[in-house]
């Protein structure tokens, strides 16, 4: 399976590979038109296989269930249409092939996509997206209200991935693909807090912009989990999506609530048990949610790498930015020394500490209330 949660692990009985391509469309902003969908699905190939490795894996696969994820991967990446991928499975089940009665049931309408897309996701592995309440700037009065956003919650995607993949052993707590001071600050991680290295997972968080429309004119943030501890080339390069938002809705506070959100899923994880009752202002846990609350958590983790470029972490960090007097987060280097490389300049006997950061930033990001992020 491709863009899958499993590499090389015990794979589900699910298609899981079908659902990530639904969660790029499921996880955006309800304002976006189809273009920004069909753009978006395009950028997030860094997450996915080649073409020509999905065409090798087919081998392995019966003709019955090869016919269903072609007809579903050209539906899913916009190269049909959902009216035309229900003719499709409607006349592969008058053909007499197996497995697609579900699907060939779908109606030929406007609402085709809409209903192949639910059927897709039904059963899926992923935990059910949360439904958050963010502040987002209108359009239309420029004014800022709440609206919601849906979201996958970290603690969530590694609960269901050490669960689908229970017979993988020690392979998805890898750590060998950490560069050495992330693997030492991993390892006193789990000293300092009793944890076993073992079973617990080495996470990155990723923000940065994807362009989107034909002309690039507007932009979609974008949050991934990664996996850094990983060697395999695919599950290394794999991103999932946390949530995206239209970078034109974002003000400060929307940054507040999705970091802190985001905040308090890594907190859940590090504690190891699912969340016993929402955070306060958002709705009260319904279904899948409810019924976890207070549990333990299959996995422990912890987040060992943020990364995002500049304007991310002026964004998301409150960093000095190039225009103020002092341009540097790490040292006191200002605008009138910063083009001194030399060995003796004025800025590397002036490096700042943790402390002074958090007294110079414009705001303390959410993010360093997560255990163990400094």
């Amino acid at each position: 399976n491709y863009g899958a949660i499993q590499v090389e692990y015990q794979p589900p009985v699910q298609e899981i590979s079908l659902c990530y391509h639904l969660l790029s469309i499921y996880l955006l902003c309800r304002r976006q038109s189809t273009m920004d969908f069909h753009s978006l699905l395009l950028s997030l190939k860094m997450s996915m296989h080649s073409k020509n490795k999905f065409l090798q894996s087919r081998e392995d696969q019966s003709p019955n269930k090869r016919l269903k994820a072609n007809i579903s991967d050209l539906l899913l990446d916009g190269s049909i249409s959902g009216a035309r991928a229900a003719s499709l499975f409607t006349d592969a089940q008058d053909a007499q092939a197996e497995g697609l009665e579900d699907l060939a049931g779908v109606s030929q309408n406007q609402n085709a996509l809409r209903d192949l897309q639910r059927k897709l996701t039904k059963h899926s592995p992923w935990p059910p997206l949360y439904t958050a309440k963010v502040h987002m700037k209108s359009l239309a009065t420029e004014l800022v209200y709440v609206d919601t956003v849906n979201m996958l919650l970290p603690h969530e995607i590694c609960h269901q991935l050490i669960h689908w993949n229970q017979n993988a052993g020690a392979l998805p707590y890898a750590v060998e693909g950490l560069t050495p001071p992330a693997r030492a600050r991993f390892l006193s991680f789990c000293r300092q807090f009793g944890k076993d290295a073992s079973s617990t997972l080495p996470l990155g968080f990723w923000v940065d912009g994807v362009p989107v429309k034909w002309d690039r004119s507007e932009s979609i943030i974008l949050f991934t989990l990664n996996f850094p501890g990983q060697l395999h080339a695919d599950f290394k390069t794999l991103r999932i999506p946390l949530t995206m938002i239209n970078k034109k809705f974002f003000v400060e506070e929307t940054m507040k609530d999705l970091l802190g959100i985001i905040s308090w899923s890594f907190t859940c994880l590090h504690a190891g048990f699912f969340p016993a009752s929402p955070m306060p202002g958002q709705e009260p846990f319904k279904t899948w949610r409810q019924k976890q609350a207070g549990k333990p958590l299959n996995a422990g983790g912890m987040l060992i790498e943020i990364r995002g470029d500049w304007d991310a972490y002026k964004n998301w960090f409150g960093l000095a930015g190039w225009s103020t007097t002092n341009c540097c987060y790490r040292c006191q280097a200002t605008s009138a020394d910063i083009r001194d490389p030399s060995l003796t300049a004025a800025w590397r006997s002036q490096r700042k500490t943790l402390w002074q950061h958090l007294q110079e930033c414009k705001f303390v990001s959410p993010l360093f209330s997560i255990p163990g992020v400094t």
